[in-house]
């Protein structure tokens, strides 16, 4: 997950950064490397300041496939949290993994 989760961001990111080049209305503002960063982290983060907001169809379905797919990522992590808690307590038992 410490690979998996900079990566996701990252790609994101590179995707918002092509969207606002090749439409600059895609996006309430021009998109760098910083601001498609932070775009994609307050998505991420599911905090949405909502300073930067995706204006195009393409741009909100790739946004609502981010949003949906962060989502997973969450569950993902607790899942493994939790799986790792449950050994850990049956290793602490004695009881066989």
């Amino acid at each position: 997950m410490a690979t998996v989760i900079p990566l996701f961001l990252v790609v994101f990111s590179w995707i918002y950064i092509t969207f606002s080049t090749s439409d600059p209305a895609a996006f309430g503002q021009t998109l760098d490397r910083t601001t498609a960063l932070y775009f994609t982290v307050t998505v991420f983060s599911t905090v949405g300041f909502g300073d930067i907001t995706a204006k195009t169809d393409l741009a909100r379905l790739v946004v609502t496939f981010q949003i949906l797919a962060d989502l997973a990522m969450i569950a993902i992590v607790l899942k493994l949290i939790i799986g790792a808690t449950f050994r850990g307590v049956e290793r602490q038992r004695g009881e066989p993994v």
